[in-house]
């Protein structure tokens, strides 16, 4: 267990390998009520530019889900874990992820896409935001939804001004009940959550 300042997230990120996301262990509640929480988060939280920067990870990620054979597979491999994971689209700002815009429902983003001139397609609000959970197979309208956010452009006006908006996805979510246990009995699942997740997020990286 990793103790951080009561204001920071408890969360462990898996990143340092070439892909177009990353593996993340979260730990929530307050202890002993506690769970870890596991999920595939699409995009990194940088702007460096190198292969692991969120921009070209999420133009990786487009490209493959533009080939139908793979598209199949990574179908096949999120159905394989049995867990009915669905899909969340996100804007990620370029400066911050702003932690008091509470619920980022569709219409927000939609009109965050309007301030930086970028008319959202018809029916792509229903595949972005909180509001509007994607199952895991329907990778079809994760593609139409990441696509509607991707490199967006600058916001002008309101709290944003300034800002640049690209896409960003989490899969979600697979639980491991912590309370009353000790760290040994947990990590065997959290460990197989995560090789469950590597499977996937190998078949969303790979171009063959």
């Amino acid at each position: 267990m990793v103790a951080w300042r009561e204001w920071q997230p408890h969360v462990l990120i898996f990143r340092n390998f070439p892909s177009v996301g990353n593996i993340e262990v979260w730990l929530s509640g307050e202890p002993p009520d506690v769970n870890v929480q596991t999920l595939l988060s699409l995009g990194t939280a940088t702007m460096q530019q190198n292969l692991l920067s969120m921009p070209d990870q999420i133009a990786r990620l487009l490209a493959n889900l533009d080939m139908p054979g793979k598209l199949a597979r990574c179908v096949d491999a999120i159905k394989a874990v049995r867990h009915g994971l669905c899909w969340t689209v996100l804007d990620r700002l370029q400066r911050a992820q702003q932690p008091d815009w509470e619920f980022r429902d569709a219409s927000k983003i939609a009109e965050l896409l309007r301030s930086a001139g970028r008319e959202p397609e018809m029916g792509a609000t229903d595949d972005f935001g909180e509001d509007h959970l994607i199952p895991g197979e329907q990778l079809e309208r994760v593609a139409r939804g990441l696509r509607n956010l991707h490199r967006a452009g600058e916001i002008h006006g309101g709290d944003f001004n300034g800002y640049r908006i690209f896409a960003r996805a989490y899969l979600c979510e697979l639980l491991v009940p912590a309370y009353g246990r000790a760290p040994q009995d947990v990590l065997p699942q959290v460990v197989e959550h995560c090789e469950r997740w590597y499977h996937i997020l190998r078949e969303l990286s790979t171009a063959e």
